[in-house]
């Protein structure tokens, strides 16, 4: 009666862990999408794709440069 109790107590003990261990990855995994999903997307913030011409690139900036300068 006590070893099966033990027995079941061991069990579980290390069942938790593999939950413990699973529940951390979740976590880590679900920080780091967090973390993505902060980061800004300055091709979006221009209005250009990401595979637009350096030239056109400066241009959607500078545009968009005007639109906050205090003196316009």
């Amino acid at each position: 009666m006590i070893l099966s109790i033990l027995i079941l107590s061991i069990v579980n003990f290390f069942m938790n862990i593999d939950c413990v261990v699973e529940n951390k990855k979740i976590l880590q995994d679900a920080k780091l999408e967090l973390k993505k999903s902060q980061r800004k997307d300055y091709y979006k913030i221009l209005g250009v794709e990401k595979s637009v011409s350096e030239d056109e690139l400066k241009r959607a900036y500078r545009k968009r440069a005007m639109l906050h300068h205090p003196g316009l």
